[in-house]
């Protein structure tokens, strides 16, 4: 049996074994295929610029299983750049990349990105430079674009490879492969820092520099369009010349005036005519085709070249007389002279404009290196023939790098019109805007490599700060109770966060509080428990009591500090509508005077335009250049104006007067009315409407019936304010739930009712809000209770409104809401004392 029972150990340690090594192979091999893809399935940020993501996986392979495992992954994901690139120097900087980062996270365990970053500075650049610069003699500004390109990828995919570690499940996942560590908070935050300054830059330079190609291919497009606009007006020109020109020498040959034959009169036109141009007078059309415009080629091709001196494009116009055929007009042209009008709208050595026959032969071209009769083989498959123009981007067909195959294309744009048989091309070089866009992306990326070295650099510097302090305090904490049972002291850490001097306060407190308590303990571990109990009934008894003085407090202190408000306001509106008044009642006395004067002076000038009409001219000059007529007429409206200027201001300044009253230690008769309309002329700024709401509307029932009260004003404005306020932050949070056309539709509405009722006043003020439930309605009046966010409430504002009416005047102040019907309060007052 024990034989057995060994046997049967051994083979479940072994089936152990083999199930680790199986999911540590699966792991391992799933890692190195992603990194495959990753460099396989490329993103391109903009053009000639691809991130590959291969390098992502790797470093997981790095960190996890270790850096000969890493740097052989790294090996087999790279070989797909071979392929891609059509050189092995990729798959050495990637492999090295690996083999760095493992060696210095195995002797220093810093973080992945820091490293990463390290090695593409002081390894990976300089790398790049040797062997793309010194080795394969590409072009300086593509070398750097390069390097730095490298540089960024490794590094966001660094970051990357960071967050799968430290913000996934991946951990977990792996946890039977692999013996993971703790993740260090300070490399947590070093992450999360310099994500958030690395991913915002690089997609506004990738959205950046992806526009600039848009624009500069638009730019292209503008361009092009415009010389070959420009280009076929200037043909347009001569071929409509050509032909009033055949036409009129047409119609001179069969004028029967001239005895000359018309061979004679072809060599006397041919004699004023250009030389870039001949006349011929032939019985029969050489060409059978009813063309105007017309090209010869065959007799002067001899094998496949031509002479382009001998080529000629002809204009042929038949002639006829009494409907029989007399003979053919025809005018020749040398290629020179087309190429002439070509040439006129050529702005850089970069740009062609070429003309083709209706075979795409080359008739006439600007530059001297495209041969006369040649087929133009820039041609994009699958075009539009029925459209006149035509613009495309035009690649040459060969396996060579896509940045060069770019410096080799063209752009081009052809043209073609009716009644004209031949097309009109202008191509223009890719490669001077490559250049153009490459220097673009070149500075762009450095710039980008800047930000990430300094969001590096600034985050470590951040996070080694924030993470010290609490390191220290990991220290100092350390094995605690036991250093206090030593009496040992304790040295504790500075920091100048708020968050952390708070942690060291509490630890200080706790720490002073363990020392004490082991002391009590040691003393009076028999009573405690009664201690703890007697201790623990006093302790509600003074916390009730405190709760209760220090609700009475806040609520004293609120009626105070509101009554001072109240009463700064009162103060401060009485002083303004004051000063108010003292210039408006001068104003208001002076109008009635001005209006006087100004009649008499216009009934004097009436005068003495009656007495004396026209007499003098600079007089009459004056009188229209200031509109006499229109003075007299506009004046009575401005004096009009200004008299209900100063009356509206006076209402306002009677308004404020009535708010301001202050309270004496007697009531006074006061008009609730006044109050009301004071209270809502001050809430005015809330009332109006804003981009969430329309305004508030104000409807008003007061009942003419209702005498002065025998009250204290000021209280009573200041019940009438909370109400009122109440109402329309009622009015708004029902808002949030509705859309702004809602709103609209269903206007929010404050009402005030005013009503006698026996001896007492009524006051009702009512909304149409959402309303509220019944346990919320039941509770509104009391101390502290408030239904509003943390800050925006004090709950003691209704509760104060009530004592004002209940004790101080002896009235009723009630509330009657139901949900989604609205609020309101209803305030009953005695008339008398």
């Amino acid at each position: 049996m024990d034989v057995f029972k060994s046997i049967y150990k051994r083979l479940a340690f072994l089936g152990k074994a083999i199930s680790w090594k199986s999911n540590f192979l699966f792991a391992l091999l799933l890692f190195t295929l992603l990194g495959y893809l990753g460099n396989v399935f490329k993103f391109p940020l903009f053009f000639g610029v691809d991130f590959l993501f291969g390098s992502i996986f790797i470093l997981l392979i790095v960190q996890l299983y270790g850096v000969t495992w890493g740097c052989l992954s790294a090996f087999v994901a790279s070989l797909h750049t071979i392929v891609l690139w059509g050189h092995p120097y990729a798959v050495i900087i990637f492999t090295l990349e690996a083999l760095f980062v493992g060696i210095k996270l195995r002797t220093r365990g810093k973080h992945l990105l820091l490293l990463d970053s390290l090695y593409w500075l002081c390894v990976g650049m300089p790398l790049v430079l040797v062997f793309y610069g010194l080795i394969m003699q590409i072009p300086a500004q593509s070398v750097l674009l390069i390097m730095v390109k490298q540089a960024i990828n490794g590094m966001f995919n660094a970051l990357i490879a960071s967050f799968l570690l430290i913000y996934t499940p991946l951990g977990s996942w792996l946890a039977s492969t692999v013996d993971l560590k703790t993740t260090r908070f300070q490399h947590q935050l070093l992450s999360l820092l310099v994500c958030c300054i690395f991913l915002p830059a690089q997609i506004l330079i990738v959205a950046d520099s992806r526009q600039a190609m848009k624009n500069i291919q638009t730019r292209i497009s503008e361009k092009l369009q415009l010389i070959s606009t420009q280009t076929q007006e200037e043909l347009q020109a001569w071929d409509n010349n050509s032909k009033l020109l055949l036409n009129n020498i047409g119609n001179s040959l069969l004028d029967s005036k001239l005895d000359l034959d018309r061979s004679e009169k072809v060599r006397s036109i041919q004699a004023v005519l250009p030389k870039a141009s001949e006349l011929e007078f032939i019985k029969k059309s050489k060409f059978n085709t009813t063309k105007f415009l017309i090209v010869d080629w065959g007799k002067f091709i001899e094998g496949n070249e031509i002479d382009s001196t001998k080529v000629k494009v002809f204009h042929q116009l038949p002639i006829y007389q009494e409907k029989t055929l007399q003979g053919t007009l025809i005018l020749k042209h040398s290629l020179d002279s087309i190429q002439t009008h070509l040439s006129k709208y050529v702005p850089e050595k970069y740009m062609n404009i070429i003309l083709v026959d209706e075979q795409q032969k080359i008739l006439a071209s600007v530059r001297s290196d495209f041969e006369i009769g040649r087929s133009f083989d820039r041609i994009q498959q699958n075009t539009d023939s029925s459209t006149n123009t035509e613009f495309y981007h035009w690649f040459p067909n060969a396996d060579i790098p896509l940045m060069k195959l770019w410096e080799q294309s063209f752009y081009i744009q052809k043209t073609s019109w009716n009644d004209f048989p031949f097309q009109l091309i202008v191509e223009v070089s890719a490669a001077p805007y490559i250049d153009e866009l490459q220097a673009s992306y070149l500075w762009k990326m450095s710039l980008m490599l800047c930000i990430i070295l300094f969001a590096v650099f600034l985050s470590q510097v951040i996070s080694t700060r924030i993470v010290h302090p609490i390191l220290e305090l990991a220290a100092a904490t350390t094995n605690l109770p036991e250093k206090i049972l030593e009496k040992r002291l304790l040295q504790w850490p500075q920091s100048h966060l708020k968050e952390i001097k708070l942690l060291v306060t509490n630890f200080t407190i706790v720490s002073n509080t363990l020392e004490q308590q082991f002391d009590e303990i040691k003393d009076t571990n028999k009573t405690l428990e009664d201690r703890v109990f007697k201790r623990t009934n006093e302790l509600q008894i003074a916390l009730k009591e405190r709760q209760d003085a220090l609700l009475k407090l806040k609520k004293t202190q609120l009626q105070i500090v509101q009554s001072e408000k109240m009463s700064a306001l009162g103060n401060l509106v009485a002083g303004v509508a004051h000063e108010i008044n003292n210039p408006t009642g001068f104003l208001q006395g002076n109008i009635q005077p001005a209006q006087e004067y100004i009649q008499d002076l216009l009934g004097l000038i009436d005068l003495l335009l009656s007495k004396f009409p026209g007499s003098d001219p600079e007089i009459e000059e004056e009188i229209e250049a200031i509109d006499l007529e229109f003075v007299r007429e506009d004046l009575p409206k401005l004096i009009a104006s200004m008299k209900e200027g100063t009356q509206r201001i006076r209402h306002i300044s009677t308004s404020l007067r009535t708010f301001s009253r202050t309270d004496k230690e007697y009531k006074v008769a006061f008009n609730l009315h006044d109050g009301l309309d004071s209270t809502i002329l001050i809430l005015k700024h809330r009332l109006k409407a804003n981009d969430q709401r329309p305004a508030i509307k104000i409807t008003k029932n007061y009942s003419s019936e209702i005498p002065e009260v025998q009250c204290f004003p000021g209280q009573l404005n200041q019940v009438f304010m909370n109400l009122i306020a109440n109402a329309i932050d009622a009015l708004d949070e029902s808002n949030e739930e509705r859309e702004f056309e809602e709103i609209v539709a269903n206007p929010n509405r404050i009402t005030i009712q005013t009503e006698v009722s026996g001896e007492r006043a009524i006051v009702r003020i009512g909304d149409n809000g959402k309303g509220m439930p019944e346990d919320i309605r039941q509770r509104i009046f009391e101390q502290g209770f408030t239904t509003k966010e943390v800050g925006k409430g004090t709950g003691l504002g209704l509760a104060i409104a009530r004592q004002i009416v209940v004790e101080k005047h002896g009235g009723t102040l009630a509330c009657h809401s139901e949900p989604g019907k609205g609020t309101t309060f209803i305030i009953e007052i005695p008339l008398q004392a």
